[in-house]
């Protein structure tokens, strides 16, 4: 069933989105959010570099897609909109591809971390972010 849900952005990155029917997928290394895949708990060098190379490997293989499923977040408008100076967008989507961001109080181990279980530290967890992981070859 098809559901509405908000994309923030820069006025700019709005009305070309518009003009060409279409929304910038972004890559793992260009997210917004510096804690995005900062959050893994690792505690050797070890650990560091196969994160690194996981993180390196995602970035290759797959996009996101972050959305709202609301536009009344003054937060959200802050951190993906500008700085309160940008758009808004909405979109109505078919609700199947669709994950709501988990919200963590602890950073999952090196282990742990998988594709499904991405999140965020409970920090941002006042609004209600979804994603869709895409793969590159579909974008």
């Amino acid at each position: 069933m098809p559901r509405r849900l908000y994309h923030f952005t820069s006025e700019q990155y709005a009305i070309e989105s518009i003009l060409n029917r279409r929304v910038k997928i972004a890559r793992f290394a260009e997210l917004n959010d510096p804690f995005d895949f900062l959050g893994v708990a690792v505690n050797t060098t070890e650990q560091r570099r196969d994160l690194d190379k996981t993180r390196q490997g995602l970035n290759v293989a797959f996009g996101l897609l972050c959305m709202s499923t609301t536009w009344q977040e003054p937060l959200l408008w802050s951190h993906y909109a500008d700085k309160h100076k940008g758009m808004c967008l909405g979109f109505d989507v078919d609700d199947t591809h669709w994950e709501p961001v988990r919200y963590r109080a602890a950073r999952p181990s090196l282990n742990y971390y998988g594709v499904s279980d991405w999140g965020r530290f409970k920090r941002n967890s006042n609004h209600a972010v979804v994603r869709n992981v895409i793969p590159i070859a579909h974008a």
